[in-house]
């Protein structure tokens, strides 16, 4: 990839009308189609492009750069990460269609495609950036501010989520952390806990570099995972029981643990042959270790 990714998504504690508007561009779409023109090689360049289209709702602009972008560099994870994201920017419901479990058929198809992008991402990149979720997911509602205890409940964990969507993972840590800490009260295992709670906080954790809080999160995924795979109904977490294990691989290989991250990397090609990060992963660990044959 050639240069720097444009497109911070800034919050909206209001009831925004058009989301798109959150993604703020650092020049206008002309110079962004200027630099697409200049080099049409670079990945970077049309991802940047399609986040200008985005912001003027050129949704279909957006989708034809964003594929392109992903074309150039099939390791480019924001990219597929934003197109994960792009129906909930068409048809905004789809957000609360897909919590509720009421999808129009037909929308089946996109959203069907969207949870392979998102999958797809968090494969290439566990630690991948989700800002681009700030133009699609609905705004804080009003609602929180018309109740004490609302408000409270907001403060103390909800907020969490918009968090991420910020990149403050030190928040994020903080406020899940205190809700996790609540539900555990009497208990002596994260097994009631929400996986939708579990995966961003063990997200935040790695993004901070706290190896521990991370392994161990992800470690209870992957364990309810492998006991029964089944949807969280507070937070959608679209990720299935080989991808824990993946993600839980890279967790441990980031921590230094390069013989727990072998051993995981090839359960999960034991399950998937074509998991191709698995085999890039254990590339690098044989190479890291020495042995050339191996990676080869």
């Amino acid at each position: 990839m050639g240069g720097r990714c444009a497109g911070d998504v800034a919050r909206d504690d209001g009831l925004a009308t058009v989301r798109a508007q959150r993604i703020k561009l650092p020049v206008g779409l002309p110079e962004l189609e200027a630099t697409v023109k200049a080099d049409s090689n670079d990945a970077v360049a049309h991802y940047n492009v399609a986040l200008g289209y985005w912001s003027r709702t050129r949704y279909d602009d957006a989708e034809r750069e964003l594929v392109e972008a992903t074309t150039l560099d099939p390791r480019f994870a924001m990219a597929y990460l934003a197109r994960a994201y792009l129906p909930f920017a068409r048809r905004p419901e789809l957000w609360n269609e897909v919590l509720e479990g009421r999808v129009p058929t037909e929308w089946t198809a996109a959203l069907e495609t969207s949870t392979r992008l998102y999958r797809q991402a968090f494969m290439i990149d566990p630690l991948v950036d989700m800002r681009i979720a700030g133009a699609v997911v609905p705004p804080k509602s009003i609602l929180w501010e018309t109740d004490e205890a609302l408000a409270a409940i907001y403060q103390g964990w909800a907020r969490g989520f918009d968090d991420f969507r910020d990149a403050d993972y030190a928040a994020v840590f903080f406020r899940l952390s205190r809700m996790v800490d609540a539900l555990l009260i009497g208990r002596h295992s994260l097994s009631k806990i929400p996986s939708g709670i579990l995966w961003y906080r063990g997200l935040a954790a790695a993004h901070l570099d706290r190896h521990a809080d991370a392994i161990r999160d992800s470690q209870e995924l992957l364990d309810r995972s492998v006991g029964v795979e089944r949807r969280d109904s507070l937070v959608y977490v679209p990720l299935r029981t080989n991808e824990y294990r993946y993600v839980l691989a890279v967790l441990k290989q980031r921590a230094g643990d390069d013989a727990g991250a072998t051993q995981l990397f090839r359960e999960a090609l034991e399950n998937d042959r074509g998991l191709y990060m698995a085999h890039v992963q254990l590339a690098r660990l044989a190479e890291k270790a020495g042995d050339l044959d191996g990676a080869l």
